[in-house]
């Protein structure tokens, strides 16, 4: 559909050619903007920028090795991360 959108004589007009498939102009520029930007090296997505306050790859182990060890196996987070701050132990906050 966006072959025929792209192909379409120079004298018609993305509505009128837009209305007559039944397609929004606003699918056709959001289409359009996705292909400028594939296009593009640079992407400013923030997947792929590294967080400041992400864990490192120890950290996340040492999360993991206390989540999965005998006393904590079978707990939800929440009573982990309690337990452990009365033990006076931080490894880091309920979201990580």
């Amino acid at each position: 559909m966006m072959t025929v959108l792209e192909e379409r004589p120079t004298h018609l007009p993305l509505a009128k050619a837009c209305r007559a498939l039944g397609v929004n102009r606003s699918t056709v520029y959001a289409w359009r903007q996705r292909q400028h930007a594939r296009s593009n090296e640079a992407s400013t997505s923030r997947r792929h920028c590294p967080q400041p306050s992400a864990l490192s790859a120890e950290e996340r182990a040492q999360i993991f090795e206390v989540a999965h060890s005998e006393p904590y196996r079978d707990l939800p987070v929440y009573e982990i991360y309690h337990d452990l701050l009365q033990q006076g132990i931080y490894l880091g906050s309920l979201s990580t």
